[in-house]
């Protein structure tokens, strides 16, 4: 299993020789980068690992930045010159750590039918306690990963080396013409430790950087917006107040579990970035997740397929119920209907009845019997 990772970088000195050795002491095998217009040494580093072997430096135009269309020929040269099977791209602020032993460990576990790994990150909170490098600084970060906005992190992808692949911006999505790259589930297979704010100076650098760079040349709208809010609290005045509250130690969050204290980095800067040796037993690790995975989502699909058919059953068992109340209330209409013929017939009978009686009461009224005695009365009158 060969991992490579691509990296592309702007002034990122402070953080790129640790990004480097993290990811070789974890599992990758080879590294392409591009250095894109970087004036503080940045190049010079990649150059250095590249003269070791472990780092092809393809070259950048450091007059654009279109981060997904750099990272996506990145990710194409792995694959078709370096003969990568897995491929994560990464950011310099940032250190993928596997679930157990390497990270080609933990990938060689996925299965073959998924092609894209998600990767959750969260934020490391900056620290300005000591004068030692970053990440012995920097030891607490947020349980779950929140940008500037507020909005929950979005988070990254690994994926199996593909010649035509296309990765998205910030490396959150990757994709094929042929749409064979299935998404496996997501399972805690790799955490991303990333560190954005590792000193007051540093952020406003950062945010001098993104000074002018607008939404769809390169930038997302997210992190063109995170970039404007910073700028309005710098202008403002209020941006030094608001790293400040950040980089304040936070009992509270700690026990709330809204903060976690992570010293993975500063375990492994300890050994200065040995090589971790393979892991069968991390792959097994993986598979196992994979398979407990598939076996509750059976349950779970068995489970739904119960309920609909109990569901089937129930509209079945309400469907006779009616049925059987259609055939009572039709047989009762038809009774009813019997009953008014009947009373029809009585009713038309009683006016026959009714038309003889008064056409003999005419004839009686006009009989000669009355009439005479209507003539007696007469007579009698007189």
């Amino acid at each position: 299993m060969r991992l490579v990772m691509t990296l592309m970088v702007r002034d990122e000195i402070d953080v790129l020789t640790v990004a480097l050795d993290a990811h070789l002491a974890l599992g990758v095998d080879h590294v392409v980068a591009i250095d894109n217009g970087s004036s503080d040494g940045s190049a010079d580093v990649l150059r250095a690992y590249a003269d070791r072997g472990v780092l092809t430096l393809l070259d950048g135009d450091a007059s654009v930045f279109d981060q997904a269309e750099e990272v996506t020929r990145m990710a194409r040269h792995a694959a078709a010159e370096l003969g990568a099977d897995w491929v994560i791209n990464v950011d310099g602020d940032e250190v993928w750590w596997p679930v157990a032993g390497t990270l080609a460990d933990v990938l060689a576990g996925v299965p073959d039918e998924f092609g894209v790994v998600l990767v959750p990150r969260s934020d490391f909170r900056p620290s300005d306690a000591g004068t030692g490098p970053y990440w012995d600084r920097m030891r607490v970060r947020d349980s779950a990963g929140h940008s500037v906005q507020g909005t929950r992190l979005v988070p990254k992808v690994a994926h199996r080396a593909r010649a035509d692949v296309c990765v998205a911006f910030g490396n959150h999505g990757a994709t094929v013409p042929a749409d064979d790259l299935r998404w496996a589930p997501p399972l805690p297979l790799i955490d991303v430790l990333h560190f954005p704010m590792r000193s007051y100076e540093q952020l406003v650098r950062k945010i001098e950087a993104l000074a002018g760079r607008r939404a769809g040349s390169g930038v997302h709208p997210g992190i063109v917006r995170d970039a404007e809010l910073l700028r309005e609290r710098l202008a403002a005045g209020t941006l030094r107040a608001w790293y400040d509250e950040l980089a304040a130690p936070d009992p509270a969050g700690l026990a709330s579990g809204e903060l976690v204290r992570d010293e993975r980095l500063v375990a492994l800067a300890a050994t200065d970035f040995a090589p971790r040796a393979p892991d069968p037993a991390a792959t097994a690790i993986v598979r196992d997740q994979f398979a407990t995975y598939a076996s509750w989502d059976r349950v779970r699909a068995d489970a739904a397929a119960a309920d609909a058919k109990a569901a089937v059953e129930a509209v079945r068992e309400a469907l006779t119920a009616v049925t059987a109340e259609r055939a009572r209330l039709l047989a009762r209409i038809g009774e009813l209907e019997a009953l008014r013929d009947v009373l029809d017939a009585n009713l038309a009978a009683e006016r026959v009845q009714h038309r003889h009686a008064a056409e003999a009461l005419r004839l009686l009224r006009e009989s000669r019997a009355l009439r005479a005695a209507a003539a007696a009365r007469r007579a009698l009158g007189r």
